[in-house]
Order: C-alpha cells, then sequence, then structure tokens
C-alpha cells in the first residue's frame, strides 16, 4: 500500500497508573500525585484539587487521576476511564 491511500490504524495500548478518587483516600492521592505536584481537599465540598500542567483541576468523588508513562496527570471521569482503559498486569520491563 502507498503512502498516499487510506489505511485503518490502531492506537498502541498506553499502559497508565491511576487512583479513584473516593472522598476518604487523600494521603493515598497525594502520594500518587508525588513530589512537585500539589493536591489539596476541600472537606466541606469534599472536593479535591490538582495540579496538573494546564493548572488547577476539580476532581469529584469517583472521578479518577491518572499518570501517563511521561508523568503527565490527567483527571477523568468514571466513564471515560472505563471506556479508555482496562486493568492490566504490571509490566516493570516496558518496551
Amino acid at each position: 500500500m502507498s503512502e498516499d491511500q487510506v489505511a485503518h490504524y490502531t492506537a498502541c495500548p498506553l499502559q497508565v497508573r491511576a487512583i479513584r478518587w473516593t472522598g476518604d483516600n487523600f494521603e493515598q492521592v497525594e502520594n500518587f500525585v508525588g513530589a512537585g505536584r500539589k493536591a489539596a481537599y476541600d472537606p466541606e465540598r469534599r472536593r479535591l484539587y490538582v495540579w496538573t500542567r494546564n493548572g488547577a483541576t476539580c476532581v469529584v468523588i469517583g472521578d479518577w487521576l491518572v499518570m501517563t508513562h511521561r508523568d503527565d496527570l490527567h483527571a477523568m471521569g468514571n466513564l471515560k476511564f472505563q471506556e479508555t482503559y482496562a486493568a492490566t498486569e504490571v509490566d516493570h520491563h516496558p518496551v
């Protein structure tokens, strides 16, 4: 097939690390976010705020925090997370 013909492609699988915000796991989330990033919890609203490279993001209970292989942090709603990711074995030797 030449380069100017239409073809179908599949995105390469990308392994990420993730944690779900439950409203009761701030310490685990704070450890997950890691040094150099800020996480804050507003107990009155039961909301979590994390700072990503795009600025402050509000995370509500049930949302996921996703860390890519490049250490980019993203917040994602549960439905989108379930549609995008499946649990996998830990690959200690990525290619």
